[in-house]
């Protein structure tokens, strides 16, 4: 395993998706651990926010966010060799591994179960493992981020996918209260594309056209500025 030094200082493992399992695997039981999908998005936050590069350089293990990353890594001169994989491929990955409690953070009010019952499909898992959720809008502070933590103790989970764009932060801001487990901190479309938003892409050649525009201006962005960096070095 080679880890690959991308924008912003953060490390990104270079491996398949079986071998991120397998170094997850190698977590000992009932301790922390913080796992991030850093996608092109993320990167252009940690050049802007320092607080926010601190808190996805605290993460144990980061791994490439899909193709995007695989892309604009290649366009950087060091390219990731191992195929891309992306927050809800993890996931299932991990279901299908036997993990049988998840709490899902993200999202909008029902969509964790929907979440959960889509992964445990594409992982071959029947009946779906024991899942709790709460939706992405709570109240970073105060009595609702309290109430928040109070749920996910209750659940006792294995996994807590954390799908919010602060993701990263809310997990090391909180470390100190949340029970022992593995959390995977992922952007907030991860539970979409779970129970199924990209069948819409293939469906709809605009909204195709639309998202790889959107994706590209943060690909630009990023690359442009590590070219600007490396000519006044």
């Amino acid at each position: 395993m080679k880890p690959l030094c991308v924008m912003e200082e953060l490390l990104i493992h270079d491996v398949s998706i079986d071998k991120a399992c397998r170094l997850i695997a190698q977590r000992s039981p009932r301790t922390f651990m913080m796992v991030l999908m850093a996608d092109a998005a993320l990167v252009m936050r940690c050049a802007k926010d320092k607080t926010e590069k601190e808190a996805c350089a605290a993460a144990d293990l980061i791994f490439a966010q899909g193709k995007e990353m695989r892309s604009l890594a290649g366009k950087l001169g060091t390219p990731l060799s191992e195929a891309s994989f992306t927050g809800a491929d993890l996931l299932s990955a991990l279901m299908a591994k036997g993990l049988d409690r998840f709490f899902f953070l993200g999202g909008e009010k029902g969509l964790a179960r929907r979440a959960a019952v889509a992964a445990a499909k594409r992982s071959g898992r029947v009946p779906c493992p024991a899942v709790g959720g709460v939706p992405g809008n709570f109240c970073r502070k105060g009595k609702e981020n309290t109430a928040v933590l109070t749920r996910i103790w209750e659940c006792q989970p294995q996994v807590v996918a954390v799908c919010t764009e602060d993701s990263a932060n809310w997990v090391c801001c909180n470390r100190n209260k949340l029970p022992p487990a593995l959390y995977i901190c992922a952007p907030e479309r991860t539970m979409w594309e779970l129970v199924g938003i990209n069948a819409l892409f293939v469906q709809d050649r605009m909204a195709q056209e639309l998202w790889q525009n959107y994706r590209m201006r943060w690909m630009l962005y990023l690359y442009l500025r590590q070219r600007i960096k490396k000519l006044v070095q």
